[in-house]
Protein backbone atom coordinates (compact mmCIF):
# COMPACT_ATOMS: atom_id res chain seq x y z
CA UNK A 1 0.00 0.00 0.00
CA UNK A 2 2.87 2.29 1.11
CA UNK A 3 4.78 1.60 -2.20
CA UNK A 4 1.59 2.42 -4.28
CA UNK A 5 0.99 5.99 -2.47
CA UNK A 6 4.99 6.40 -3.25
CA UNK A 7 4.91 5.88 -7.15
CA UNK A 8 1.13 7.55 -7.59
CA UNK A 9 2.88 10.59 -5.72
CA UNK A 10 5.88 10.41 -8.01
CA UNK A 11 3.79 10.32 -11.52
CA UNK A 12 1.82 13.36 -9.90
CA UNK A 13 4.82 15.07 -10.01
CA UNK A 14 6.20 13.66 -13.34
CA UNK A 15 2.62 15.16 -14.78
CA UNK A 16 3.11 18.67 -12.98
CA UNK A 17 6.09 19.26 -13.79
CA UNK A 18 5.77 18.87 -17.31
CA UNK A 19 2.67 20.74 -17.74
CA UNK A 20 4.45 23.67 -16.04
CA UNK A 21 7.11 23.22 -18.35
CA UNK A 22 4.96 23.89 -21.15
CA UNK A 23 3.35 26.81 -20.05
CA UNK A 24 6.50 28.52 -19.42
CA UNK A 25 7.20 27.79 -23.09
CA UNK A 26 4.14 29.44 -24.13
CA UNK A 27 4.60 32.24 -22.06
CA UNK A 28 8.17 32.95 -23.90
CA UNK A 29 7.01 32.34 -27.19
CA UNK A 30 4.20 34.93 -27.02
CA UNK A 31 6.43 37.15 -25.69
CA UNK A 32 8.81 36.86 -28.08
CA UNK A 33 6.40 37.05 -31.07
CA UNK A 34 5.50 40.59 -29.34
CA UNK A 35 8.62 41.63 -29.29
CA UNK A 36 9.26 40.56 -33.04
CA UNK A 37 5.83 42.25 -34.34
CA UNK A 38 6.73 45.51 -31.97
CA UNK A 39 9.92 45.50 -34.06
CA UNK A 40 8.56 45.27 -37.38
CA UNK A 41 6.01 47.78 -36.43
CA UNK A 42 9.14 49.99 -36.00
CA UNK A 43 10.67 49.31 -39.06
CA UNK A 44 7.65 49.99 -41.03
CA UNK A 45 6.99 53.42 -39.69
CA UNK A 46 10.56 53.89 -40.00
CA UNK A 47 10.33 53.26 -43.76
CA UNK A 48 6.82 54.82 -44.21
CA UNK A 49 8.19 58.44 -42.65
CA UNK A 50 11.29 57.81 -44.78
CA UNK A 51 8.84 57.23 -48.08
CA UNK A 52 6.48 60.04 -46.96
CA UNK A 53 9.46 62.34 -46.62
CA UNK A 54 10.90 61.96 -49.91
CA UNK A 55 7.80 61.05 -52.09
CA UNK A 56 6.21 63.71 -50.83
CA UNK A 57 7.53 67.03 -53.20
CA UNK A 58 7.25 64.72 -56.57
CA UNK A 59 4.28 63.36 -55.90
CA UNK A 60 2.74 67.18 -55.73
CA UNK A 61 4.67 68.23 -58.39
CA UNK A 62 3.22 65.37 -60.28
CA UNK A 63 -0.43 66.46 -59.25
CA UNK A 64 -0.27 70.00 -59.49
CA UNK A 65 -0.33 70.33 -56.03
CA UNK A 66 2.85 72.61 -54.83
CA UNK A 67 2.36 75.73 -52.18
CA UNK A 68 4.07 77.93 -54.67
CA UNK A 69 2.15 76.84 -57.58
CA UNK A 70 -1.58 77.01 -55.83
CA UNK A 71 -3.54 80.40 -56.33
CA UNK A 72 -6.01 80.67 -52.73
CA UNK A 73 -9.71 81.97 -54.71
CA UNK A 74 -11.12 84.83 -53.13
CA UNK A 75 -13.79 83.95 -50.29
CA UNK A 76 -17.32 84.21 -51.41
CA UNK A 77 -19.70 86.49 -49.25
CA UNK A 78 -21.58 84.78 -46.59
CA UNK A 79 -25.74 85.59 -46.62
CA UNK A 80 -26.94 87.68 -43.85
CA UNK A 81 -28.97 85.85 -41.26
CA UNK A 82 -32.18 87.64 -40.00
CA UNK A 83 -32.48 87.89 -36.20
CA UNK A 84 -36.00 88.91 -36.02
CA UNK A 85 -38.67 89.88 -38.57
CA UNK A 86 -38.88 93.46 -37.42
CA UNK A 87 -35.28 93.88 -37.35
CA UNK A 88 -33.37 95.31 -39.87
CA UNK A 89 -31.26 92.97 -41.69
CA UNK A 90 -27.32 93.52 -40.45
CA UNK A 91 -25.31 92.42 -43.43
CA UNK A 92 -22.71 90.84 -42.61
CA UNK A 93 -19.31 92.36 -43.83
CA UNK A 94 -17.45 90.13 -46.43
CA UNK A 95 -14.02 89.55 -45.57
CA UNK A 96 -12.39 89.15 -48.72
CA UNK A 97 -9.07 87.53 -48.72
CA UNK A 98 -6.53 88.77 -50.74
CA UNK A 99 -5.12 85.38 -52.99
CA UNK A 100 -1.68 84.44 -52.03
CA UNK A 101 -0.23 84.18 -55.55
CA UNK A 102 3.48 83.47 -55.06
CA UNK A 103 5.47 84.05 -58.08
CA UNK A 104 6.04 81.20 -60.59
CA UNK A 105 9.44 80.31 -61.13
CA UNK A 106 10.70 80.60 -64.50
CA UNK A 107 11.38 77.66 -66.61
CA UNK A 108 15.05 76.89 -67.17
CA UNK A 109 15.78 77.91 -71.08
CA UNK A 110 15.99 74.33 -73.03
CA UNK A 111 18.39 73.64 -75.92
CA UNK A 112 16.79 74.04 -78.13
CA UNK A 113 17.16 70.47 -80.79
CA UNK A 114 19.30 71.09 -83.90
CA UNK A 115 17.43 71.20 -86.94
CA UNK A 116 18.07 68.54 -89.35
CA UNK A 117 17.59 69.90 -92.65
CA UNK A 118 16.17 67.31 -95.40
CA UNK A 119 17.61 68.20 -98.54
CA UNK A 120 14.33 67.85 -101.23
CA UNK A 121 14.74 64.90 -102.85
CA UNK A 122 15.72 65.24 -106.65
CA UNK A 123 13.26 63.90 -109.06
CA UNK A 124 14.97 62.12 -112.06
CA UNK A 125 15.76 63.87 -115.15
CA UNK A 126 13.96 62.73 -117.59
CA UNK A 127 15.63 62.11 -120.90
CA UNK A 128 14.16 63.50 -124.10
CA UNK A 129 15.34 63.00 -127.58
CA UNK A 130 18.06 65.98 -127.62
CA UNK A 131 19.60 64.14 -125.35
CA UNK A 132 19.71 61.11 -126.96
CA UNK A 133 21.24 62.78 -130.37
CA UNK A 134 23.53 65.06 -128.32
CA UNK A 135 25.26 61.69 -126.78
CA UNK A 136 25.35 59.99 -130.03
CA UNK A 137 26.57 62.70 -131.74
CA UNK A 138 29.46 62.57 -129.53
CA UNK A 139 29.59 59.02 -130.30
CA UNK A 140 29.57 60.08 -133.52
CA UNK A 141 32.47 62.65 -132.80
CA UNK A 142 34.65 60.42 -131.31
CA UNK A 143 34.36 57.62 -134.24
CA UNK A 144 35.36 60.38 -136.99
CA UNK A 145 38.39 60.96 -134.86
CA UNK A 146 39.48 57.46 -134.91
CA UNK A 147 38.88 56.76 -138.19
CA UNK A 148 40.88 59.62 -139.87
CA UNK A 149 43.68 56.50 -138.86
CA UNK A 150 41.59 53.94 -140.62
CA UNK A 151 41.97 53.17 -144.15
CA UNK A 152 40.38 50.60 -146.96
CA UNK A 153 42.53 48.01 -147.95
CA UNK A 154 42.26 46.32 -151.20
CA UNK A 155 43.45 42.78 -152.29
CA UNK A 156 43.24 40.86 -155.64
CA UNK A 157 43.95 37.49 -155.86
CA UNK A 158 44.37 36.09 -159.39
CA UNK A 159 44.40 32.46 -160.77
CA UNK A 160 42.91 30.10 -163.33
CA UNK A 161 40.41 27.84 -163.06
CA UNK A 162 40.28 23.90 -163.49
CA UNK A 163 38.99 24.82 -166.73
CA UNK A 164 41.49 27.41 -167.64
CA UNK A 165 39.71 30.20 -167.01
CA UNK A 166 41.55 33.08 -165.44
CA UNK A 167 39.86 34.75 -162.60
CA UNK A 168 40.38 37.56 -160.06
CA UNK A 169 38.56 37.89 -156.60
CA UNK A 170 38.38 41.26 -155.15
CA UNK A 171 38.59 41.77 -151.01
CA UNK A 172 38.70 44.19 -149.17
CA UNK A 173 39.90 45.10 -145.28
CA UNK A 174 40.62 47.37 -142.73
CA UNK A 175 43.98 49.03 -142.26
CA UNK A 176 45.29 51.18 -139.95
CA UNK A 177 48.03 53.81 -140.68
CA UNK A 178 50.37 53.62 -137.66
CA UNK A 179 53.47 55.77 -139.06
CA UNK A 180 53.08 59.02 -141.53
CA UNK A 181 55.74 60.58 -143.19
CA UNK A 182 56.59 63.18 -145.83
CA UNK A 183 57.09 60.06 -148.14
CA UNK A 184 54.49 57.32 -147.28
CA UNK A 185 52.31 56.03 -144.97
CA UNK A 186 52.81 52.90 -143.17
CA UNK A 187 49.45 50.69 -143.02
CA UNK A 188 48.88 47.57 -140.06
CA UNK A 189 46.43 44.63 -141.53
CA UNK A 190 45.68 41.03 -140.79
CA UNK A 191 48.24 39.30 -142.82
CA UNK A 192 45.63 36.21 -143.87
CA UNK A 193 43.53 39.03 -145.65
CA UNK A 194 46.19 39.71 -148.26
CA UNK A 195 48.67 36.50 -147.91
CA UNK A 196 47.59 35.23 -150.81
CA UNK A 197 46.81 38.17 -152.64
CA UNK A 198 49.09 39.23 -155.88
CA UNK A 199 48.00 42.96 -155.69
CA UNK A 200 47.70 45.24 -152.42
CA UNK A 201 46.69 48.82 -152.25
CA UNK A 202 44.70 51.82 -150.88
CA UNK A 203 41.04 52.81 -152.29
CA UNK A 204 40.67 55.85 -151.90
CA UNK A 205 37.27 57.54 -153.63
CA UNK A 206 36.57 54.37 -155.55
CA UNK A 207 40.23 54.63 -156.81
CA UNK A 208 42.77 51.93 -156.47
CA UNK A 209 46.81 53.02 -155.51
CA UNK A 210 49.13 50.24 -155.58
CA UNK A 211 50.86 49.59 -151.59
CA UNK A 212 53.99 47.28 -150.91
CA UNK A 213 54.18 44.81 -148.64
CA UNK A 214 56.92 46.07 -145.63
CA UNK A 215 57.08 43.62 -143.23
CA UNK A 216 54.87 41.22 -141.51
CA UNK A 217 54.82 38.98 -138.41
CA UNK A 218 53.19 35.29 -139.20
CA UNK A 219 52.49 33.99 -135.25
CA UNK A 220 50.81 37.87 -134.97
CA UNK A 221 48.89 37.69 -138.18
CA UNK A 222 50.32 40.84 -138.99
CA UNK A 223 51.87 42.62 -141.63
CA UNK A 224 52.61 46.44 -142.50
CA UNK A 225 52.17 47.49 -146.39
CA UNK A 226 53.71 50.52 -147.78
CA UNK A 227 52.30 53.10 -149.98
CA UNK A 228 53.86 56.34 -151.26
CA UNK A 229 52.52 59.05 -149.74
CA UNK A 230 52.88 61.56 -152.76
CA UNK A 231 50.94 59.18 -154.77
CA UNK A 232 47.61 59.72 -153.00
CA UNK A 233 45.37 62.03 -153.36
CA UNK A 234 46.60 65.65 -151.29
CA UNK A 235 43.52 65.65 -149.28
CA UNK A 236 43.21 62.79 -148.52
CA UNK A 237 47.05 62.58 -146.70
CA UNK A 238 46.05 65.44 -145.21
CA UNK A 239 43.10 64.51 -143.51
CA UNK A 240 44.79 61.10 -142.33
CA UNK A 241 46.49 60.63 -139.32
CA UNK A 242 48.70 58.14 -137.04
CA UNK A 243 46.83 56.09 -134.99
CA UNK A 244 46.69 56.74 -131.38
CA UNK A 245 47.26 52.98 -129.88
CA UNK A 246 46.12 52.96 -126.00
CA UNK A 247 46.34 50.55 -122.96
CA UNK A 248 43.87 48.01 -123.12
CA UNK A 249 46.11 46.61 -119.69
CA UNK A 250 43.56 48.66 -117.95
CA UNK A 251 40.24 48.41 -119.74
CA UNK A 252 37.26 46.39 -117.08
CA UNK A 253 34.68 44.81 -118.27
CA UNK A 254 31.74 46.52 -119.17
CA UNK A 255 34.14 49.62 -120.27
CA UNK A 256 32.24 50.92 -123.21
CA UNK A 257 33.75 50.45 -126.56
CA UNK A 258 33.22 51.26 -130.24
CA UNK A 259 33.92 48.89 -133.16
CA UNK A 260 35.06 50.37 -136.17
CA UNK A 261 36.59 49.90 -139.84
CA UNK A 262 34.01 46.40 -140.65
CA UNK A 263 32.98 44.49 -137.26
CA UNK A 264 30.13 43.61 -139.26
CA UNK A 265 31.45 42.82 -142.90
CA UNK A 266 30.63 46.53 -144.62
CA UNK A 267 33.20 49.26 -144.79
CA UNK A 268 33.19 51.74 -142.96
CA UNK A 269 30.57 50.90 -141.07
CA UNK A 270 30.47 51.23 -136.48
CA UNK A 271 28.97 49.57 -133.84
CA UNK A 272 29.05 50.27 -130.03
CA UNK A 273 28.66 47.95 -127.07
CA UNK A 274 30.81 47.14 -124.04
CA UNK A 275 34.07 45.10 -123.50
CA UNK A 276 32.32 41.23 -121.92
CA UNK A 277 35.12 39.88 -121.00
CA UNK A 278 39.28 39.76 -120.44
CA UNK A 279 41.72 37.73 -119.40
CA UNK A 280 41.77 35.00 -122.33
CA UNK A 281 45.49 34.51 -123.51
CA UNK A 282 46.78 32.83 -126.48
CA UNK A 283 50.10 31.24 -126.78
CA UNK A 284 52.27 31.66 -129.76
CA UNK A 285 55.91 31.21 -130.68
CA UNK A 286 57.90 32.80 -127.55
CA UNK A 287 55.40 34.73 -126.79
CA UNK A 288 51.21 35.23 -125.45
CA UNK A 289 48.99 37.74 -126.65
CA UNK A 290 45.97 39.06 -123.87
CA UNK A 291 42.97 39.09 -125.56
CA UNK A 292 39.55 40.73 -124.33
CA UNK A 293 36.14 40.09 -125.72
CA UNK A 294 33.28 42.54 -126.44
CA UNK A 295 29.26 42.15 -127.58
CA UNK A 296 29.74 43.33 -130.71
CA UNK A 297 29.78 41.74 -134.71
CA UNK A 298 31.35 38.29 -135.02
CA UNK A 299 31.64 37.44 -138.27
CA UNK A 300 33.95 35.79 -140.61
CA UNK A 301 33.98 38.78 -143.22
CA UNK A 302 34.82 41.39 -140.63
CA UNK A 303 37.48 42.76 -139.07
CA UNK A 304 38.58 46.38 -137.47
CA UNK A 305 39.33 48.21 -134.26
CA UNK A 306 37.99 48.78 -130.99
CA UNK A 307 38.51 52.15 -129.48
CA UNK A 308 37.45 53.30 -126.56
CA UNK A 309 35.56 56.87 -125.82
CA UNK A 310 38.85 58.91 -125.61
CA UNK A 311 39.68 57.55 -129.34
CA UNK A 312 42.27 55.61 -128.67
CA UNK A 313 42.45 52.15 -130.34
CA UNK A 314 43.18 49.59 -127.69
CA UNK A 315 42.49 46.00 -129.62
CA UNK A 316 42.76 44.76 -133.23
CA UNK A 317 39.84 42.38 -134.00
CA UNK A 318 40.83 38.72 -134.86
CA UNK A 319 39.49 36.14 -136.24
CA UNK A 320 41.92 33.36 -136.13
CA UNK A 321 44.03 33.83 -132.81
CA UNK A 322 41.62 32.94 -129.85
CA UNK A 323 40.69 29.86 -128.41
CA UNK A 324 38.14 27.71 -129.00
CA UNK A 325 35.98 28.80 -126.21
CA UNK A 326 36.05 32.38 -127.50
CA UNK A 327 35.11 31.12 -131.15
CA UNK A 328 31.61 32.87 -130.84
CA UNK A 329 32.50 35.93 -129.30
CA UNK A 330 34.15 39.13 -131.02
CA UNK A 331 37.56 38.85 -129.85
CA UNK A 332 40.36 41.58 -129.76
CA UNK A 333 44.05 41.59 -129.63
CA UNK A 334 44.94 43.47 -126.55
CA UNK A 335 47.19 46.71 -127.65
CA UNK A 336 49.52 47.39 -124.23
CA UNK A 337 51.62 44.25 -125.52
CA UNK A 338 51.19 44.21 -128.85
CA UNK A 339 52.51 48.05 -129.45
CA UNK A 340 56.25 46.82 -128.89
CA UNK A 341 55.92 44.19 -131.45
CA UNK A 342 54.18 46.38 -133.98
CA UNK A 343 57.21 48.92 -133.58
CA UNK A 344 59.79 46.72 -134.21
CA UNK A 345 57.65 45.85 -137.44
CA UNK A 346 57.94 49.50 -138.53
CA UNK A 347 61.68 49.74 -137.89
CA UNK A 348 61.92 46.69 -139.79
CA UNK A 349 63.61 44.86 -137.39
CA UNK A 350 63.77 41.01 -136.65
CA UNK A 351 62.14 39.26 -133.67
CA UNK A 352 64.61 37.45 -131.43
CA UNK A 353 63.96 33.96 -131.72
CA UNK A 354 63.96 30.82 -129.34
CA UNK A 355 61.45 28.34 -131.18
CA UNK A 356 59.15 27.17 -128.80
CA UNK A 357 55.14 27.14 -127.97
CA UNK A 358 54.92 26.73 -124.09
CA UNK A 359 52.03 27.80 -121.76
CA UNK A 360 51.94 28.82 -118.34
CA UNK A 361 51.89 26.09 -115.59
CA UNK A 362 49.28 26.48 -112.26
CA UNK A 363 51.36 27.27 -109.18
CA UNK A 364 49.49 24.59 -107.38
CA UNK A 365 50.90 21.85 -110.10
CA UNK A 366 54.08 23.44 -110.20
CA UNK A 367 53.83 22.44 -105.82
CA UNK A 368 53.05 18.77 -106.81
CA UNK A 369 56.38 18.27 -108.54
CA UNK A 370 58.49 20.31 -106.14
CA UNK A 371 59.17 23.67 -108.56
CA UNK A 372 58.48 27.49 -107.55
CA UNK A 373 58.67 28.72 -111.32
CA UNK A 374 58.50 27.51 -114.46
CA UNK A 375 56.80 27.14 -118.22
CA UNK A 376 55.55 24.03 -120.17
CA UNK A 377 57.16 23.42 -123.59
CA UNK A 378 54.05 22.04 -125.78
CA UNK A 379 56.19 22.30 -128.85
CA UNK A 380 59.37 22.87 -130.32
CA UNK A 381 59.68 24.38 -133.75
CA UNK A 382 61.87 22.12 -136.63
CA UNK A 383 65.22 23.81 -137.44
CA UNK A 384 64.73 25.87 -134.26
CA UNK A 385 67.41 27.12 -131.87
CA UNK A 386 65.47 25.23 -128.99
CA UNK A 387 65.45 22.48 -131.61
CA UNK A 388 69.33 22.26 -132.32
CA UNK A 389 69.97 22.74 -128.34
CA UNK A 390 68.19 19.54 -127.41
CA UNK A 391 65.11 21.11 -125.90
CA UNK A 392 62.06 18.70 -125.83
CA UNK A 393 58.77 19.01 -125.90
CA UNK A 394 57.13 18.28 -122.26
CA UNK A 395 60.18 19.64 -120.79
CA UNK A 396 59.78 22.50 -118.34
CA UNK A 397 62.13 25.45 -118.84
CA UNK A 398 62.64 26.92 -115.46
CA UNK A 399 65.48 29.14 -115.91
CA UNK A 400 67.22 31.77 -118.75
CA UNK A 401 70.97 32.24 -117.33
CA UNK A 402 70.46 33.14 -113.68
CA UNK A 403 67.08 34.12 -113.90
CA UNK A 404 64.18 32.29 -113.03
CA UNK A 405 60.99 31.98 -115.38
CA UNK A 406 57.80 32.42 -114.00
CA UNK A 407 55.72 32.99 -117.15
CA UNK A 408 55.28 32.42 -120.73
CA UNK A 409 55.17 36.47 -121.31
CA UNK A 410 58.17 37.05 -119.03
CA UNK A 411 60.24 34.07 -120.66
CA UNK A 412 59.81 36.74 -124.01
CA UNK A 413 61.00 39.54 -122.04
CA UNK A 414 63.38 38.07 -121.06
CA UNK A 415 64.52 36.67 -124.35
CA UNK A 416 64.30 40.37 -126.17
CA UNK A 417 67.20 41.35 -123.43
CA UNK A 418 69.61 39.32 -125.82
CA UNK A 419 70.47 39.55 -129.03
CA UNK A 420 70.97 37.69 -132.37
CA UNK A 421 73.60 35.10 -132.67
CA UNK A 422 74.44 35.47 -128.73
CA UNK A 423 74.61 32.02 -126.56
CA UNK A 424 72.02 31.60 -123.27
CA UNK A 425 72.17 29.14 -120.73
CA UNK A 426 68.72 27.69 -119.98
CA UNK A 427 67.52 25.03 -117.35
CA UNK A 428 65.47 22.56 -117.93
CA UNK A 429 63.61 19.90 -116.17
CA UNK A 430 62.89 16.56 -117.57
CA UNK A 431 61.70 13.22 -116.75
CA UNK A 432 63.45 10.60 -117.78
CA UNK A 433 62.32 6.91 -117.05
CA UNK A 434 59.90 8.37 -114.09
CA UNK A 435 62.76 10.28 -112.52
CA UNK A 436 63.04 14.48 -112.75
CA UNK A 437 66.19 15.65 -113.84
CA UNK A 438 67.24 18.94 -114.12
CA UNK A 439 69.42 19.63 -117.52
CA UNK A 440 71.69 22.49 -118.32
CA UNK A 441 71.47 23.06 -122.40
CA UNK A 442 73.07 25.87 -124.22
CA UNK A 443 70.93 28.02 -127.37
CA UNK A 444 72.32 30.18 -129.86
CA UNK A 445 69.77 33.18 -130.59
CA UNK A 446 68.84 33.63 -133.86
CA UNK A 447 66.26 36.58 -136.10
CA UNK A 448 62.87 35.49 -136.69
CA UNK A 449 62.93 34.42 -140.50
Amino acid sequence: MEDKKQQSKEEYQFIREKVIAKKKNRIRKACLYTIFTVFLAIIFGIVARLVFIYADAPLKRLLGLEKGNTVTPTAAPEPTKEMTPTAKPTPTPTVTQEAQITEVPTPPELTPEPTITQEPVKEPQQIGIADYQSMYAALRAVASEAESSLVNVTAFVTGTSWLDDPYEIESQTTGVVVEKTEKHLLVLVNLDRIETASQIGLTVNGEFFEAEVWNYEKDYNLALIRVAADALPPRFVENTKAAVLGDSASVEIGTPILALGNPNGYMGSMEQGIVTSKGSVYYITDNSIELFQTDTSNLESGDGVIVNLQGEIIGLITRTLKPEEDASMCTAIGMTKLKSVIQKLIENQKLIYFGITGEDIPLSVLKEDGLSNGIYVTEVKQDSPAFEAGIKMGDILLKVGETNIYSYSGFYTMLNLHKSGESVQVTVMRTVRMTPKQLELTVVLDDKK
